[in-house]
């Protein structure tokens, strides 16, 4: 037993259990014991012992068991804990992914659109342009004819080009007219919805980490807790004993008194 049978106080061989104190002891004469009256020599106890020593064996084993699952359960958390770690960052990668791709399709969507658009636009301003050239071609060589003509023409001359390019000037300041009242190329742009503004503006607490504590693990947690819980004994030195609501009469004895021994 290396040396589990040996006295831890006086160092000498446990021959006998104070039943008093609970305690194992190698002599009666021992100080604490020499008044106890439940002193059992250990080589006379009964077969019981064997069986106690069993269902102390069993249930050491069992406790022992216990022991292995609780080291298994935490070995098997902490590779949870990794895996669910691992999987955290996985799903925040697939987030991510997702909101570019979205914002990449929105993107372009915009782009194909801006640029029909712009496509649209160009050809008008084209058609504005050539129609507004064509016009500054046409004053460009009505101008020299009539300075010529008021410097050095007759009256019927002038007569004759201010009839021809009356007509003229009409047409060409109408056209000038609608041009000017076209509507002006837009400036684009791309508003984005508030409520993309209103998740930009919960950036911090978007991703929040959630701790799910496991049960099992809680009530293991407030067992082993229960285990170190400190105890607090009282020495009873008397106690009454009063008359019951049911009896007729009083007790025999109306209290008792305990002897330091416990007696």
């Amino acid at each position: 037993m290396k040396g589990m049978d040996v006295c831890q106080e006086h160092g000498q061989k446990i021959k006998f259990f104070c039943r008093d104190h609970s305690k194992l002891c190698f002599s009666t004469r021992a100080f604490k014991h020499r008044k106890c009256e439940h002193v059992d020599e250990i080589a006379k106890l009964s077969e019981q012992i064997r069986s106690e020593l069993y269902s102390l064996k069993e249930s050491l084993q069992k406790i022992k068991s216990d022991a292995e699952y609780i080291i298994t359960e935490c070995k098997k958390s902490e590779n949870d804990l990794n895996e669910s770690i691992e999987n955290m960052s996985v799903e925040e990668d697939e987030m991510k992914t997702r909101f570019d791709t979205f914002f990449e399709n929105a993107k372009n969507k915009m782009l194909t659109e801006a640029n029909s658009v712009k496509c649209e636009e160009v050809n008008r301003l084209d058609a504005r342009s050539t129609a507004s050239s064509k016009i500054k071609a046409k004053i460009a060589q009505l101008v020299p004819t009539c300075s010529t003509v008021l410097e050095h023409g007759t009256l019927q001359q002038m007569f004759i080009l201010s009839n021809l390019i009356d007509e003229k000037h009409h047409r060409m300041n109408g056209c000038i007219r609608a041009q000017q009242q076209m509507q002006r190329t837009p400036k684009l742009s791309m508003p984005f919805p508030k409520e993309l503004y209103e998740l930009l503006a919960l950036v911090e607490n978007v991703m929040k980490l959630n701790s799910v504590q496991n049960k099992t693990d809680q009530e293991i947690s407030d067992c082993l807790s229960s285990l170190s819980r400190p105890v607090t004994l009282e020495l009873l030195v008397s106690a009454d004993l009063p008359k019951a609501g049911d009896d007729k009469d009083y007790p025999f004895l109306t209290g008792l008194d305990f002897l330091p021994d416990g007696r």
